[in-house]
């Protein structure tokens, strides 16, 4: 799990003008570590520097996940979303579970469940539907009525892949001005 692997105040000049500075190494899912150099920080003479770096360290780290949930969307569209699920960098697999089911959920375009395929797969050969609901804090109603929607999409997922086949080759670059 991502993690904080170092605190350092590696400068602090001390008197009522303080000027800090801090090393911060994160460690992402997959044991690649990262420093990150914070600072100058003014402070007066009684500002805890060790508490303060320590909640940056705790901040760059939920900024890396908040990051990673973020751009999942995007990458679903070029990379299978049960690998981007089980393999985060920064982030859960559940998070980002939750994150791309709830997305599926508002939007209305089909080509989301095509894409999501293998997750909502993965989700139905390890869930039942209580347990996706806790899961994903929404009712089972949603849940049931969710996987409607998705039978009905995936029934005729040849014909959606088709369509979209189709569409992407006859897609013509158009340029902004």
């Amino acid at each position: 799990m991502a993690s904080i692997i170092s605190v350092t105040i590696t400068h602090d000049s001390g008197g009522s003008d303080r000027r800090l500075h801090y090393s911060i190494v994160l460690e992402d899912n997959d044991n690649v570590q990262s420093t990150h150099e914070i600072g100058p920080i003014v402070a007066d003479a009684g500002f805890d520097a060790s508490a303060h770096a320590n909640k940056k360290a705790q901040q760059l780290l939920t900024g890396a996940a908040n990051d990673e949930d973020n751009q999942i969307i995007e990458r679903v569209e070029s990379e299978d979303s049960l690998t981007i699920t089980l393999n985060p960098k920064w982030s859960t697999s559940k998070r980002i579970a939750k994150k791309l089911i709830r997305y599926m959920m508002r939007e209305r375009d089909p080509r989301i469940v095509v894409a999501l395929e293998p997750l909502i797969d993965y989700l139905r050969a390890n869930y039942n539907a209580n347990q996706l609901a806790n899961w994903l804090d929404i009712t089972t109603q949603q849940v049931l009525k969710m996987n409607r929607r998705i039978n009905a999409i995936l029934d005729d997922v040849g014909t959606v892949k088709a369509q979209m086949a189709l569409f992407d080759a006859e897609q013509e670059e158009i340029e902004d001005d």
